[in-house]
Formats: structure tokens, sequence, C-alpha cells
């Protein structure tokens, strides 16, 4: 069936199990939020669990102050960028 609509069976196999990963990993993403209660090992798990789905060389998890105009970085893995890393505050310009 896949082959009539133009579309090959292995990129219908490939989507589905991307599907499936994603759904995966989103479930146990849900099932770290309520699991541990320092945020550190949170934050540390999360970025194991989103690079199965989502590679990178650097994640980071910031608080954004609109009325100040800055951005806190709380949490780094990967790639450290000096000015935005952890507990830095920079100016956010672009609003």
């Amino acid at each position: 069936m896949g082959a009539e609509l133009g579309t090959p069976r292995g990129n219908i196999s490939d989507t589905r199990d991307r599907e499936l990963l994603e759904l995966s990993v989103l479930a146990e993403i849900g099932q770290l939020m309520t699991s541990a209660l320092d945020i550190n090992i949170v934050y540390d798990r999360f970025a194991e669990i989103t690079g199965k789905l989502l590679p990178f060389d650097r994640i980071a998890i910031a608080e954004i102050d609109t009325d100040a105009g800055t951005m806190t970085t709380s949490y780094e893995a990967g790639i450290s960028v000096e000015a935005w890393g952890p507990g830095k505050t920079p100016q956010c310009t672009g609003r």
C-alpha cells in the first residue's frame, strides 16, 4: 500500500519507529519529573533522555525575566559557553 501512494514501505517503518521513540522519551521524561527531589539529578537525567531523541552539543535550562530583559541559566550540559553558563545573567536583546 505504501508503494502505491509513492511512499516506500521503509519510510513508513522509519516514521513509525521515530514516533515510538518520541513517545517513549516523553513517557520517560514524565516519569523523571515526578521521581527525583534533587533538581540537579532531574536536569542531568533530562539531558540524557532528551539526547536520545534530539542529539545536541549543548543543552541549557534558563529562566527569562522579560521585565528586566535578562536570562539566568540554571543548568547546562555539553559544550560550555562561558557567557551563558549556570549562574550567569546576561542581558537579552531583540525584544
